[in-house]
């Protein structure tokens, strides 16, 4: 049982990713926060995409979609978890601002799933370290689970390509030094 499981043990959309990076967990602690959509090509066309009907609304943001909307809930020797509430199938993502990991687990709001997303990591052998990323969706109730469930079916091919490009980065981050 690890952070993840803290912050929502219960949710209705998942999906996981991990590969095996050659680099020691403090290393990897260091890559990941800073991760951005201009580390890869295909994650920037994938939110530039995703954002193209806040565009045509006139509501998008001045940067693409990216690991800097989501709020550090904790972390520990293990797992770094994030976090971020909304209503993700609106052009704009219909964003609320969580401030921390105790206003994460309190917030409630009708209609407004909480997403997470964990990093969690394992020493193996020769020093290299297993990365899983997990990302767990939480609808509080049926209206808010109509609305995300057909978003999930269009956007889960593409979500999975950006867990697994960003494993590639923080790998080819971490060979960099």
């Amino acid at each position: 049982m690890g952070l993840i499981d803290d912050f929502l043990p219960c949710f209705e959309f998942y999906e996981r990713h991990e590969g095996v990076i050659a680099a020691p967990r403090s290393r990897l602690f260091a890559i990941i926060p800073t991760l951005t959509v201009a580390d890869d090509l295909i994650v920037r066309a994938l939110l530039t995409i995703r954002d193209a009907p806040a565009r045509l609304i006139g509501k998008v943001s001045t940067k693409p979609f990216g690991l800097y909307r989501f709020t550090l809930l904790a972390q520990n020797e293990n797992e770094m978890v994030f976090g971020l509430c909304g209503r993700f199938w609106r052009a704009d993502f219909g964003l609320i601002g969580i401030e921390n990991g105790a206003a994460f687990k309190a917030f409630r709001e009708p209609g407004v799933p909480k997403l997470l997303m964990s990093f969690s990591m394992e020493t193996i052998e020769g020093g290299a370290t297993r990365v899983i990323t997990e990302t767990r969706v939480h609808c509080p109730d049926a209206p808010a689970k109509c609305a995300f469930a057909p978003y999930w079916f269009v956007i889960r091919g593409a979500s999975g390509i950006i867990r697994r490009r960003m494993l590639s980065t923080i790998a080819r981050r971490a060979k960099m030094g």
